[in-house]
C-alpha cells in the first residue's frame, strides 16, 4: 500500500482534531507545534502520524 500526500495529511489532522487541536497552528510552523506539545500521549500520536504514516 503507497501512502499518499493526502493520506499523511488526513493522518495528522486526524489526531489534531481528536485532541481538538488547531490545524491552522500546526500547519503554520509544524515542528515548533510539536515541540511545545507536552502532553505525552499527544506527543506520541502526532509523531505516530507524522512519521509512520
Amino acid at each position: 500500500m503507497t501512502i499518499t500526500a493526502e493520506d499523511w495529511v488526513r493522518r495528522i489532522e486526524e489526531v489534531l482534531d481528536k485532541f481538538n487541536l488547531s490545524k491552522e497552528e500546526y500547519w503554520k510552523d509544524p515542528d515548533k507545534f510539536y515541540e511545545n506539545i507536552k502532553d505525552e500521549e499527544i506527543r506520541a500520536f502526532l509523531w505516530w502520524a507524522r512519521e509512520m504514516c
